[in-house]
């Protein structure tokens, strides 16, 4: 039943916003930065998808296969690797499949329990608020970048 409820507002953040932000980059608009922020276009994006991931590990019971690899998680600087659009946009479409299906398997009782993570201790119902609003900051980094960035 929860998931019944919070399935159409993620789709609606990921579908309908955070892949109609996405439409219309280019490979060559993956490395840029606003100076003298560090991360660009393809870091951020991968980045969001590697915290649904996360997210889907420490929240939802489940853990994504080893060759997915999270990255772009802790301090770490962008590098400039996160170039291939297409990996991209596969690696973006693999992480949201695997979020909904976690959030499918988590137990209805086990919503509104509080879990221990490293990023501190909340419910998978808080966790997942928190998922949608670590989307949208993001895309607004994105969205910044589009509009005034400049290649790297």
């Amino acid at each position: 039943m929860i998931v019944q409820e919070l399935a159409p507002q993620y789709h609606a953040t990921h579908q309908k916003r955070y892949l109609a932000l996405l439409q219309g980059i280019s490979e060559e608009h993956l490395s840029w930065k606003l100076p003298p922020a560090t991360n660009s276009i393809g870091f951020l994006i991968r980045h969001i998808a590697e915290v649904e991931y996360a997210f889907s590990q420490m929240f939802f019971n489940q853990t994504p296969a080893k060759e997915e690899g999270i990255f772009t998680l802790g301090k770490v600087t962008d590098t400039g690797v996160w170039v291939n659009l297409n990996d991209l946009m596969d690696y973006t479409e693999r992480a949201s499949q695997f979020l909904l299906q976690s959030m499918e398997l988590l137990p209805e009782e086990s919503w509104d329990q509080p879990v221990e993570s490293r990023i501190g201790v909340m419910t998978p119902r808080d966790a997942f608020g928190l998922l949608l609003y670590h989307k949208g900051y993001h895309a607004g980094q994105i969205g910044w970048i589009k509009k005034y960035g400049a290649q790297a």
